[in-house]
């Protein structure tokens, strides 16, 4: 057990905020649940490895998306998945439900909605005669297809099954200007709210890469981290399924479109390459209630070594979002905000993949730097309070999460160091 405090690099106990950290080291089987000194006090034992990103929710459970492994068409190392599970604070399998197929397959990040189903992200399969239809650049498509996104919300029943109640596809809010006698074709700077199925220029049948998903409750809205685009994009929940297919219907009356978009003006032909504020980023949250400047969102900004931006930054902007949820832009803005309400900044510090960040109820910042197995906890004077190294030979981490003692789950539950290491 040595080697877990060794992991504490910084501690800080008058500054951190107390609790307990969840990490789900994606080479391993195993979730963990640490205390404020690197000791394991709860550990989840699982067939499968992570598909990324774990919640322990305010029951004591355990939510995890799980890597299947066999899928026949979603292979690879692109963070697909196919299964999520529920397991008991004690460990024990509650429910598990597969969504994968020849057809489709979920992939990275889940969202518990506080009505107590689950936002799913995922990918299905369009051929690529179909891409050619839709007036993607032949020169562009896999000969094998491309993986456009879809949400679907499911209803958990039962032990191994869930009712999908409501989905969204990207396919059916798709524009092109690159051949006028194909389907979708139009002005692509004129609509925003449409995506632009060339914006990519490479044959990579996962041509959005969505990374994470998250919902805003008091305005009906879902946030996506369009890794491919990088974007942060924002489509009304409050449609039905059927208005979500189409460009009308909902609160905003824009069905299934994109209500708002940021981080990359080129993405939809609106801007220069100096005015790109998001670079392949990860985990975009919305942080309304806890310490910030109101209704603001933060993220991981990876960076993008090919541009000559080889480091990344934990940013936290303010959005043009009013009280009843619509977005407003200055006049000829194509892209607002253009600054951040804060930064975390440092020499070495870049993840190029995966990573995320948490804001904590005391004001802190908890900063998941994914590809060193590196987590920070920073004040929002930048000051490092807690700083832990994963002791384990590959480090890769999506996220951690830090839960204060007084958070439900723990309600009622004996927590003890396990005289147990990592593995």
């Amino acid at each position: 057990m040595s080697e877990l405090k060794e992991a504490i690099e910084m501690y800080s106990p008058n500054k951190f905020q107390n609790g307990y950290t969840l990490i789900a080291p994606l080479t391993s089987k195993n979730t963990y649940l640490i205390d404020m000194e690197g000791y394991i006090v709860n550990k989840w034992t699982s067939e499968y490895t992570p598909n990324n990103s774990v919640y322990l929710l305010e029951d004591g459970s355990l939510l995890r998306t799980e890597k299947t492994g066999n899928n026949p068409v979603f292979s690879g190392d692109r963070g697909h998945g196919g299964r999520i599970a529920k397991y008991s604070f004690e460990g024990q399998l509650t429910w598990a439900w597969n969504y994968s197929s020849d057809q489709f397959c979920q992939h990275h990040d889940i969202e518990v909605m506080p009505n107590g189903n689950i936002l799913v992200i995922a990918w299905e399969i369009k051929t690529d005669q179909e891409a050619l239809e839709i007036g993607k650049n032949p020169e562009y498509i896999n000969p094998k297809g491309v993986w456009p996104e879809h949400i679907i919300e499911i209803e958990p029943t039962r032990a191994s099954s869930a009712k999908i109640v409501w989905e969204w596809h990207q396919w059916d809010h798709i524009i092109q200007d690159f051949d006028e006698e194909k389907d979708n074709f139009g002005n692509v700077t004129s609509h925003p709210e449409l995506i632009d199925i060339n914006f990519s220029q490479s044959i990579d049948m996962d041509i959005t890469h969505f990374n994470s998903i998250d919902y805003i409750e008091e305005h009906d809205l879902i946030v996506l981290s369009a890794h491919h685009y990088s974007e942060l994009w924002f489509i009304d929940h409050s449609t039905t399924t059927a208005e979500s297919a189409t460009h009308e219907g909902g609160k905003r009356g824009k069905g299934g479109d994109l209500v708002y978009r940021w981080g990359n003006p080129l993405a939809h032909k609106n801007g220069l390459p100096s005015e790109q504020l998001s670079f392949l980023q990860h985990d975009a949250v919305w942080l309304n209630g806890l310490p910030s400047n109101g209704g603001n969102l933060m993220f991981f900004n990876n960076g993008d070594a090919t541009i000559d931006r080889a480091y990344s930054t934990v940013d936290e902007i303010m959005l043009p979002i009013d009280e009843n949820g619509n977005f407003k832009l200055a006049a000829n803005a194509t892209n607002g905000p253009i600054s951040v309400e804060w930064r975390f900044q440092q020499d070495d510090f870049f993840s190029n993949v995966i990573s995320g960040a948490q804001r904590l109820k005391n004001g802190n910042t908890l900063i998941c730097e994914g590809m060193k197995g590196m987590l920070h906890e920073v004040t929002t004077d930048k000051e490092t309070v807690w700083k832990y190294n994963l002791p384990l030979p590959k480090k890769t981490i999506f996220r951690a999460y830090r839960y204060p003692k007084d958070y439900p789950a723990f309600s009622g539950k004996l927590i003890n160091r396990l005289e147990i290491d990592m593995e």
